[in-house]
């Protein structure tokens, strides 16, 4: 009689790690994540000085979740920064847009933060070579 009580009792508690491990492997949390349509890294080449230029990073939410992005911003008063504001659902696009003066002659590389409730900052780059006349 020991040995079935006792067979029965490591049965339900093998039983119930099992179960346990089961509820921890399905209860996993949904992510947002960013794919980003034409990469990282903009390349404008050469722009004309005094004349801002643009470019659109568009993404797309590869994730489970929703995608919020909190802020943007560029790395100094040069670069002017605008994105698409609410979430991002799975399978949507959004994008963040950069403008930079082009007051400066000379190359470029500036960086644009993205923060948004995926953990770590998105570094988004643009760059180019700023000159007098374009010719």
């Amino acid at each position: 009689m020991k040995k079935i009580v006792l067979a029965a009792f490591f049965s339900t508690c093998t039983l119930m790690g099992l179960a346990q491990s089961e509820l921890v492997a399905d209860s996993s949390t949904p992510e947002a994540a960013f794919s980003w349509k034409s990469g990282m890294t903009f390349d404008f080449g050469l722009i004309a000085q005094d004349q801002p230029v643009s470019h659109e990073f568009v993404f797309t939410n590869t994730g489970s979740a929703p995608l919020v992005i909190a802020s943007v911003k560029g790395s100094c008063g040069c670069t002017i920064t605008s994105y698409s504001q609410g979430p991002i659902e799975p399978g949507a696009t959004g994008t963040v847009t950069a403008t930079y003066n082009a007051k400066k002659l000379g190359t470029f590389t500036k960086s644009v933060m993205v923060n948004a409730d995926i953990g770590t900052p998105v570094t988004l780059y643009v760059k180019g070579e700023v000159v007098a006349e374009l010719k």
